[in-house]
């Protein structure tokens, strides 16, 4: 009869020959190590590095130099719970990567034995960012967000609070948004504080944590508030000049209480019409030009014709009838024929004078019953000459034809002395200035 021996499989042999030399190994040199130890807790700074260091126990007491020698003979296993906070290697360096906790633990392979330390990576704060400046407006982009960032961004266990230093002019809320409230200036002040807990424990929790001394950084943004422009509206959008006449444009802006309420003018052509800062309008030469009054960004346009002037009384261009040469011709002929025909008159009328009075001298005659001899002509002894008086009325030329009437001197040819200065007449009803379209 044959005997049959046991095998066990391979797998389970490989496992009891470990299982022997672990027991070989922790009870190396003499010293049975049960236990091994590390720090409850480690705080980092992102970047940094430490080295755990383990401590070994014994069931009884022996001595360093003997622990030493049997922990060199032991297999030690470190691992990291979360490797984006913490690495650890098969050293036990362990390195920094990010902020949060995580866990690094030692174990002795197939020992059933092992120790964890919380490591907790903490990022400081240098800084906090906002804006320096906003610009809002009451009738558009009222609001923005500050959008406040630590420095550098993932700085750990911050909190962010905002204060306006005048909240009639501009508020902000708790998440940083600003909204504008009235025309004016304000600051907001940034304000954030860093407080990072430590775990005590070998799990981080409120009971078993510690907070460091409170990091305080603000910053400080510029508010400017203001109304913008909506509209402006002009009094005429077209009209017409003649050549050198003006005519004021006006604006009016709104809404009232917008910030900036200064109108721009400008014309499209300087050649054709000019304007000046109070919307003043001068026609310069024929054609036509646009005239724009800006405020903010609205504008508002007025169409202009510029037209050559016109005279009233001959019909022709580039002059008026007050100083129209066909006029001031007709006028003067005019002036002639009216002195001609007072001259005429007023010899007439000599004639007639002198006709009558050699009648009246004979009836004089015949009613006294005689006639009365003519006054003999006055000897002037000292000139030798004879003086005969001339007929009542008349200069002494009565006769071929003189102009000497009654002593007056009458020229014919010469322009009646009106008063008037033809160059500045309107008689015409010139009217050369601004013809305006709704």
């Amino acid at each position: 009869m044959k005997t049959k021996h046991f095998r066990p499989p391979r797998s389970r042999l490989a496992a009891i020959l470990i299982a022997a030399a672990m027991a070989v190994s922790l009870v190396g040199c003499g010293v049975d190590i049960t236990s091994v130890g590390l720090p409850p807790n480690e705080s980092l700074e992102k970047g940094d590095t430490v080295q755990m260091e383990v401590d070994f126990g014994t069931e009884n007491q022996a001595e360093a130099e003997a622990i030493a020698k049997a922990a060199e003979k032991l297999d030690l296993t470190w691992t990291s719970s979360d490797e984006t906070v913490a690495t650890v290697d098969e050293d036990g360096l362990v390195t920094a990567v990010g902020p949060g906790a995580a866990e690094i633990t030692v174990s002795v392979a197939d020992g059933n034995i092992s120790s964890t330390c919380l490591v907790t990576v903490t990022v400081t704060a240098t800084g906090v960012t906002v804006p320096e400046t906003l610009e809002l407006v009451t009738n558009g982009e009222n609001t923005a967000n500050l959008n406040a960032k630590a420095t550098p961004e993932d700085a750990t266990g911050i909190t962010v609070t905002y204060e306006s230093s005048d909240p009639s002019i501009v508020t902000v809320d708790e998440t940083g948004l600003v909204t504008a409230v009235a025309n004016g200036e304000a600051d907001i002040t940034t304000t954030l504080t860093q407080v990072n807990d430590m775990a005590t424990g070998e799990t981080a929790t409120a009971e078993n944590s510690t907070q460091t001394e409170p990091l305080v950084l603000t910053a400080t943004t510029h508010v400017v508030v203001t109304t913008k422009v909506e509209a402006i509206t002009l009094d005429n959008t077209e009209g017409i000049l003649t050549v050198g006449n003006t005519h004021k444009i006006n604006a009016s802006v709104t809404p009232e209480n917008a910030t900036d309420l200064t109108v721009t003018w400008t014309s499209s052509d300087n050649n054709i019409a000019t304007v000046d800062a109070d919307g003043n309008v001068k026609a310069v030469a024929v054609g036509n030009a646009t005239i724009t009054a800006s405020a903010g960004n609205v504008s508002a346009e007025y169409a202009l014709t510029v037209n050559n002037i016109t005279c009233s009384y001959c019909g022709g261009t580039g002059h008026t009838s007050s100083n129209c040469s066909v006029k001031a011709a007709d006028q003067k002929a005019a002036a002639q024929a009216a002195a001609q025909k007072q001259a005429a008159a007023q010899a007439a009328q000599q004639q007639q004078a002198a006709a009558q009075q050699p009648a009246a001298n004979t009836n004089n005659n015949t009613s006294g019953g005689s006639t009365a001899p003519a006054p003999a002509p006055s000897t002037d002894n000292s000139s030798g000459s004879t003086s005969n008086p001339a007929p009542s009325g008349d200069s002494g030329n009565s006769g071929g034809g003189s102009n000497n009437v009654y002593g007056t001197v009458v020229d014919p040819n010469a322009t009646q002395g009106s008063g008037t200065d033809w160059t500045q007449d309107t008689s015409n009803g010139d009217d050369q200035t601004l013809g305006t379209k709704g």
